[in-house]
Order: C-alpha cells, then sequence, then structure tokens
C-alpha cells in the first residue's frame, strides 16, 4: 500500500512542477512538449528552435480568463474531452469591453447582466463568446449564469423568419399589402409597439418596422405548426411544445429559445 502511494505522489510531482523549483526539471518538461508539437507538425521547425531559445519563466502567470462561461459549457458537455475552439482572441477581447462599458452606463439602472456571441455565418463558427458580465466571482447578480445558453423570450426576432418562409413558400410578395388594424382573435388581441396602426402597410415596410398586428396575420395565414417546424429545422430546438401551446403569440415573443441556437438560426438556411 505504502509502495502504491509513494508510486502515486512521484507521478504527480512529475506533472506538477513549480516555477521557482527544481527548474532543470521543468526545462525540459517544456522541451519535451516543444517536440511533441513540432513532430505533429503544430510548429515549424524555426518556430522550434526559437522556442527552444526562450527562458522558461521566473513565477506563475494568472491563466488568462477571457471566456470563463465558454470554457464552463466546454467542461459540462464531456469531462476530459479536448475542444479546437475557433474564438478570435483580439475579437474575444473586443467583446468583452464592449459588454463592460455598457454594463457599466447601465447597471446605475439596475441592469447588470448582459451576453453577446458572435458567429462566422458561412462556417457556423464561434469567434467570440461572452456569457454575461464580469466579474463572475460576484454572485450578488448571478453573473456566473451563462445567459447565452438560458432560454429567454425570443420578442421579435423571429419575425424575418417568417418573413423568408412566407416569401420562399410563395404566399407573399415584398409589397403586397398587409392590414395593420385593430384585429381580435378569441382571447388575443395583438397590438403594436406605439398602439397606433397603419391601414394597409407593405409587407417588407411592416417588417422594418416591426409591426406585431401585420405579424400575427402573416403567422395565421402560414400556420403556426407550419412555422414551429421551419424553426427547428433552423436549430431552434427549444422551441419544442405543440403549436396549440404557443399559439399566436408565438411571433410576439410567446416562446423561449438560448441565444446560442439563435445564432445558428441566422446562417444559411437547410435545403429542403
Amino acid at each position: 500500500m505504502g509502495r502504491e502511494c509513494d508510486a502515486c505522489s512521484t507521478t504527480q510531482r512529475s506533472w506538477l512542477i513549480h516555477t521557482g523549483k527544481n527548474r532543470s526539471l521543468l526545462l525540459q518538461k517544456r522541451n519535451r512538449l516543444l517536440k511533441k508539437l513540432y513532430n505533429k507538425g503544430k510548429i515549424d521547425s524555426t518556430t522550434y528552435q526559437l522556442a527552444l531559445q526562450e527562458p522558461i519563466p521566473e513565477h506563475p502567470y494568472a491563466l488568462p480568463q477571457l471566456a470563463p462561461h465558454l470554457l464552463d459549457y466546454c467542461r459540462k458537455q464531456k469531462e476530459g474531452k479536448i475542444y479546437h475552439l475557433t474564438v478570435n482572441y483580439l475579437l474575444q477581447q473586443r467583446i468583452n469591453q464592449t459588454i463592460d462599458l455598457h454594463h457599466r452606463k447601465l447597471r446605475s439602472n439596475e441592469i447588470h447582466n448582459a451576453a453577446a456571441i458572435v458567429v462566422e455565418v458561412k462556417t457556423g463558427k464561434v469567434l467570440a463568446y461572452c456569457g454575461n458580465t464580469t466579474p463572475i466571482k460576484n454572485k450578488n447578480h448571478q453573473n456566473q449564469v451563462d445567459i447565452i445558453q438560458a432560454p429567454r423570450s425570443t420578442g421579435s426576432i423571429l419575425k424575418p423568419f417568417l418573413y423568408a418562409a412566407s416569401l420562399q413558400d410563395g404566399i407573399l410578395l415584398p409589397q403586397q399589402l398587409i392590414a395593420d388594424i385593430p384585429t381580435y382573435y378569441e382571447n388575443f388581441a395583438p397590438k403594436n409597439y406605439h398602439r397606433t396602426y397603419s391601414g394597409a402597410v407593405k409587407a417588407d415596410e411592416a417588417l422594418s418596422r416591426s409591426l406585431n398586428v401585420p405579424a400575427v396575420r402573416m403567422l395565421k395565414d402560414y400556420d403556426i405548426g407550419r412555422f414551429c417546424s421551419i424553426l427547428q429545422k433552423t436549430g431552434l430546438n427549444t422551441i419544442k411544445s405543440a403549436p396549440d401551446y404557443y399559439g399566436l403569440s408565438l411571433i410576439l415573443g410567446g416562446a423561449e429559445t438560448k441565444l446560442f441556437e439563435l445564432s445558428g438560426a441566422y446562417a444559411p438556411w437547410p435545403e429542403t
């Protein structure tokens, strides 16, 4: 039993080497790693030779915390799995700074949470991922919660999907007039944000102005179940209840989805 413990502690010591002690062992370990990277083609011969000439650090440096929520998300997917992330270092810094800037302005109004994700449309690669405001150690405002992965009301952001689906299926034209008048559907009466009506409005203008009444009318004409099927095909898997559960309010924020799914849904549509 004692020998097994000695073997374990020896193995651990060989992996955990403090930068201020056993510097010769640390140098050997560093060089072995560089050689592995060179042999696997991760670095070229020039980089390898120059890296060997670099001095080893005098003391430990703090690990970067540029995308802690993304790191936590990957860890929860599968322990021990190696992920090859596509985050752009400079863009991630800029997004973090932007979120921090707006947080400083808005926190006086008790707005303490915000999130942003940047996705390359053509490839779907995540270039920046900021799950919440910092610091995440301060749990007074639940900054540790990854808002990108948390279901939230869709608001009006599904309207472009309905508009595109209606155009694609040939039941709507951009210049087609849609009634924007007081309308009642049994126990549901949609209203525009400014509580005004425009009478007859062109479909593309109704979308650009985010008018609620024409959007509900378009959804009724398109069919809720049919639209839910389209949303699921685009990757909005959080919207999975029966169409009757959402009703016509679906197009006005009556459903919840994740920002992570929503950003991917704006990529090119799959062929049907």
